[in-house]
């Protein structure tokens, strides 16, 4: 059996951004084959993804993807919120 392990940091502007993203991308969230677990943590301002597998490695290939996904999601979700905070809430 093949084991595949991949760890991810991304930082943020300050840590509420950071739990803001584990938040919405929490694993316990995401549908991730029973073959792979996923831990994450925040340590100030960084975001660490850690993923281990027990499939083939395209399987953790294809979360991976997803997860990534999902965080540039978050993020974008999180600068529009900025900015309708910045413009008093109105939308454009």
């Amino acid at each position: 059996m093949v084991r595949a392990r991949c760890t991810i940091q991304i930082g943020f502007r300050d840590p509420r951004e950071a739990d803001s993203v584990l938040e919405a991308v929490s694993p316990d969230n995401l549908e991730a084959p029973e073959t792979i677990k996923i831990h994450s943590q925040v340590n100030g301002s960084l975001l660490t993804l850690r993923m281990e597998s027990e499939a083939m490695l395209g399987t953790l290939i294809a979360t991976l993807d997803d997860l990534l996904e999902c965080i540039q999601a978050a993020e974008r979700v999180l600068e529009e919120a900025k900015a309708l905070d910045t413009r008093g809430g109105e939308a454009q």
